[in-house]
């Protein structure tokens, strides 16, 4: 559990450029929400950063991306030995599961 810190501003970092760029709109508000829960079902952890501003480009695949922030969240979801899921629907959203047992 020592890489959520690191997780938490790989986060930020990646979608810092992101949201400036593609996020937030002069025309509607968006929230960018950080979520930590335990599930206590699956015994694990579900670490979920999302944003309801514009959707997430089309062009980007987050999964072979050549962005240096999205490839260290990559990164820290490998070491974290977590399944990363991302969808553009309803929002744009990085879920991370955890098993507890990490």
């Amino acid at each position: 559990m020592t890489y959520f810190i690191e997780l938490n501003a790989v986060m930020a970092m990646s979608h810092k450029k992101l949201l400036q760029k593609n996020g937030f709109s002069e025309e509607k508000q968006a929230v960018f929400t950080v979520k930590f829960v335990k599930e206590k079902i699956e015994d694990r952890y579900i670490f979920s950063v999302s944003n309801t501003g514009n959707m997430f480009p089309e062009e980007v695949d987050p999964s072979h991306s050549d962005s240096l922030g999205l490839q260290l969240v990559s990164t820290i979801a490998d070491l974290m030995k977590a399944n990363l899921k991302f969808s553009r629907f309803p929002e744009t959203e990085f879920t991370f599961l955890i098993a507890s047992n990490n």
